[in-house]
């Protein structure tokens, strides 16, 4: 039976040059102890897009949110100003939609 880390080593031979790169990236991350929302937004956004992404949110719209959603965690969203309005983005949820993009390539 082969281990996790051999499975994980055989599975490198069918990833693309990119698939790889992402999951090198993603594990840089993930083991570096304590990831922040920046560490995030660089993965989850493009290299000429992430110059255009703000961690820093409205304080009046968070608190607006939160009194509807109490649950409302700020460590998950950023200001987007990519499409050159300015826009609240859920770095979590396009951190998902890149990993889905990248391996269903």
């Amino acid at each position: 039976m082969n281990t996790k880390k051999e499975e994980l080593a055989s599975l490198l031979e069918y990833m693309t040059e990119e698939q790889c790169e992402t999951i090198n990236d993603l594990i840089k991350v993930l083991s570096n102890g304590m990831p922040s929302k920046g560490d995030f937004m660089k993965l989850a956004f493009s290299t000429k897009d992430n110059g255009k992404i703000d961690s820093a949110l409205p304080i009046d719209y968070v608190r607006s949110i939160q009194e509807i959603h109490p649950n409302f965690k700020p460590m998950h969203h950023a200001y987007s100003y990519v499409n050159s309005y300015g826009e609240m983005v859920n770095v979590s949820e396009k951190l998902i939609e890149k990993l889905v993009e990248t391996f269903t390539k």
